[in-house]
């Protein structure tokens, strides 16, 4: 069996399919990279394993099957599906395709360059119809290395470069919509290589967006870039059959809402206690009603705090956010604020941990510095530098999670995370640490610009929502 070949069937059959992450280190560098769309993850233990891990809680029965391999013996790309039900979603199948550009160095693998197709995945986890595994490769593991092809990679290229336009029997993602989402005005070739006829490839496609996303239309003609990787078959000097996975959903995300200005329908909810009413009652009617909007097509319930007022006003966000994670299922649950500096950093990131795994991975975390000094004065904490604070909180957060300082980890990965600012400290303050801004006012738009990283940097949203 071909050495690399033999790797990678340890990496499908002992790793993917066994889920063993222990395999990992068998078969790859500590400082393997994976590259997906416009992410890097960088680190096989810090980084790789742990995103891993999150894939196999939203698929406890995840599996992958092998369609193709090319190999050259020095570098290897591999066709595949992977499929599973989503705890996520109720139990829902999903397959989708995935290509992937592998490198090593004679024992272990040291990057990958990949894309799947979540946009059919999400597509089926929708609509509660999975699509057919397409049929396996007989005997992926005979597949015997080959000597790279000039010729070969000088077709491979020149197709690439046109924006992997469909040719001959060239199938794109899942078949259904083929059609050229973004003008190829600027091509970069990110990785190519040959095997006899066989070519792997992958591309950075930018260019204006030429329609063919649902949900998209009205954002034809507006700048966009796509990523897409590519096996193909080669003949006379041509491209004439293979296979193409795009980042869908990745483009859909950039040009749709969560990237943009866009004003969504939710439920804000304090809780508070009327006249004649208890709390028990208040709180299971609060649940129904919450049930209810979902039931409804509202898209968030978003809860806040404060302590000691006399109508019962909510204490407890984060305990009220599993409240309602527990009587929904698809809605997104948002804490607007949470007081964070009055919070011991450790127990902010737990609680909020807690929340997103029992949601599935629907928190959206809003925190914000408070203003009334007897609430701090009731848990001996400092008033006066809660903006220090509450900077300290959300430059620290993520990285208790990564190092493991915390656990669990949520499902997300970032954790969505906003600053309820009133004034332009506040927006400024979100703006250095890269949150984005709830309660969005036109005025603190420059503030928020102000603090905010260069082009660039730490993913600043300024703009990007108002609840």
């Amino acid at each position: 069996m071909d050495p690399f070949v033999a790797l990678m069937r340890r990496y499908v059959v002992d790793y993917t399919n066994s889920h063993d992450l222990a395999v990992c280190d068998e078969i790859m560098e500590p400082d393997y990279v994976l590259r997906m769309g416009p992410h890097v993850v960088a680190g096989r233990d810090e980084a790789y394993k742990p995103a891993t891990r999150k894939q196999l809680e939203q698929f406890p029965g995840l599996g992958l099957t092998v369609h193709e391999v090319v190999s050259n013996g020095e570098r290897l790309a591999l066709r595949f599906s992977e499929h599973g039900a989503s705890v996520r979603h109720g139990g829902a199948v999903a397959v989708w395709g995935g290509i992937g550009l592998y490198a090593w160095n004679g024992r272990r693998l040291t990057a990958n360059r990949v894309e799947q197709d979540y946009l059919a995945r999400r597509r089926q986890l929708a609509d509660g119809l999975p699509d057919t595994v397409p049929p396996p490769a007989p005997a992926p593991w005979d597949t015997a290395a080959r000597e790279p092809d000039a010729g070969t990679e000088r077709a491979a290229r020149a197709w690439a470069e046109q924006g992997m336009p469909t040719l001959g029997d060239v199938v794109v993602d899942d078949g259904r919509h083929p059609a050229t989402l973004v003008e190829p005005d600027a091509v970069v070739v990110d990785d190519l290589f040959s095997a006899g006829d066989r070519a792997a490839v992958h591309v950075t496609i930018s260019g204006a967006f030429r329609g063919g996303l649902d949900g998209a239309d009205e954002h034809v003609g507006e700048p966009a870039t796509l990523h897409a990787a590519a096996v193909v078959a080669v003949a006379d000097g041509r491209v004439v059959a293979g296979h193409v996975v795009r980042d869908r959903l990745g483009l859909l995300r950039v040009l749709t809402p969560r990237g943009r200005a866009v004003t969504r329908v939710g439920l804000y909810l304090d809780l508070r206690i009327p006249p004649g009413a208890t709390g028990a009652d208040v709180y299971r009617r609060t649940l129904d009603r919450v049930a209810d909007a979902e039931r409804r097509g509202l898209e968030a319930a978003w809860v806040t705090e404060h302590h000691g007022f006399a109508d019962g006003y909510l204490p407890a966000p984060l305990t009220a956010a599993a409240a309602i994670a527990a009587r929904t299922h698809t809605l997104r649950i948002g804490t607007g604020v949470v007081i964070a500096p009055m919070l011991p950093l450790e127990t902010l990131a737990e609680q909020a941990a807690v929340v997103d795994l029992v949601s599935g991975g629907r928190l959206e975390l809003g925190v914000g510095a408070g203003w009334r000094a007897e609430e701090f004065a009731r848990v001996g904490a400092d008033h006066g530098a809660r903006y220090a604070t509450l900077e300290d909180h959300l430059r620290r957060l993520p990285g208790l999670w990564a190092d493991g300082t915390v656990t669990p980890a949520p499902v997300q990965d970032p954790l969505p995370t906003w600053v309820g600012a009133r004034g332009p400290r506040g927006a400024r303050l979100a703006g250095r640490v890269g949150a984005g801004l709830l309660w969005l006012d036109p005025a603190l738009v420059a503030p928020y610009a102000e603090g905010s990283p260069p082009a660039g940097g730490r993913g600043s949203r300024a703009g990007s929502a108002a609840w």
